[in-house]
């Protein structure tokens, strides 16, 4: 999208936001809880900036979909979910699935922003599984977690129906998404990350794939710390200390784990190359990748949010490979 084209979309979402800041309640969550002005203005500028996804004029790469399922069955829209599938599969065929989860800053954005991404997936020889989880402040990261796992058992539950492998259940997240992922990975061989969230290891899971992942606000990373202060004064109180940054959860043991990233990333270099040189001091196994520019100038999660790209494909492709590489 061009300067100007931003340009337009933020003027338009600030007439649209400020007509909304008096909403005192989610009606998706149910919660009753009072919106901070710049979360509605944040999330009605992420939906004139990805207006396209929003409204699925996005390449289906010749997969098929089935939208919003209730994977909870209470009717909110944080707990919906799409299944994409290869275009020429029969739901009798058992097929590995990747759960896919999409990143906005905790605050913003929903699954149809990466519709395209797990569309690309299901076009190589996967089903996908493309959730909402409840946003901060309605919720909180622990929570957030628990509605992860719950998407695992929907997944066994409903494995004859769709055509699910639940025996080979993968987990991609981007940005604030792969810091849900990283945690949910941690937490599969801990157990007391597992009682801090209220989860339980989740039956059929392989491997996790982190795209320019966040999350560190009990450490000096400047992005997560300005995200902090944002998410509102309680955000912290309503959080454990363990769950809010890497260097608290990631231990060695951890399942199989593939991070990837860009060195031109301006939002999330420094938090997720963080990430890594953590891993590395601490000898926990796992695979890091960076791509840099062949045709395009690259950003933050720039494979989910350009997915036609050269460097984008290599990059899907290789996170692709890395789930193959874990299938028994």
């Amino acid at each position: 999208m061009t300067i100007w084209k931003r340009i337009l979309a933020l003027g338009l979402t600030l007439c649209l936001a400020l007509s909304m800041t008096n909403v005192l309640s989610c009606a998706a969550s149910g919660t009753g809880t009072r919106l901070p002005a710049w979360v509605t203005i944040f999330r009605a500028y992420q939906m004139q900036i990805n207006r396209d996804a929003e409204e699925k004029r996005t390449p289906t790469y010749g997969s098929t979909e089935i939208d919003d399922i209730d994977y909870w069955g209470d009717g909110s829209e944080f707990h919906r979910l799409d299944v994409y599938n290869p275009g020429t599969a029969c739901a009798c065929e058992k097929l590995p699935v990747i759960v896919e989860v999409h990143g906005g800053g905790y605050a913003s954005c929903n699954k149809e922003i990466n519709r395209e991404h797990g569309l690309w997936f299901a076009s190589q020889g996967y089903r996908v599984v493309n959730i909402n989880y409840t946003l901060v402040p309605e919720g909180t990261i622990a929570q957030e977690e628990q509605e992860i796992r719950r998407v695992f058992n929907w997944i066994r539950s409903h494995a004859n129906a769709y055509g699910f492998d639940a025996n080979h259940i993968f987990l991609t997240g981007d940005s604030s998404g792969g810091h849900l992922v990283l945690l949910f990975t941690a937490a599969q061989t801990d157990p007391d990350l597992q009682r801090v969230l209220g989860i339980t290891p989740a039956p059929g899971y392989r491997a996790t794939a982190a795209t320019c992942p966040v999350g560190s606000f009990t450490s000096k990373e400047l992005v997560s710390m300005g995200l902090s202060a944002l998410l509102g004064s309680d955000f912290k109180s309503r959080n454990d200390s363990k769950a809010l940054g890497y260097e608290n959860f990631l231990k060695p043991g951890i399942p199989p784990l593939l991070i990837v990233t860009t060195p031109t990333d301006k939002t999330a270099y420094s938090v997720t190359s963080s990430i890594h040189k953590t891993m590395v001091e601490r000898g926990i196994e796992h695979q890091y990748k960076e791509y840099t520019k062949v045709e395009n100038s690259l950003d933050h999660v720039f494979n989910v949010l350009n997915v036609g790209w050269v460097e984008s494909l290599q990059c899907n492709r290789d996170i692709v490979g890395f789930f193959q590489s874990q299938i028994q």
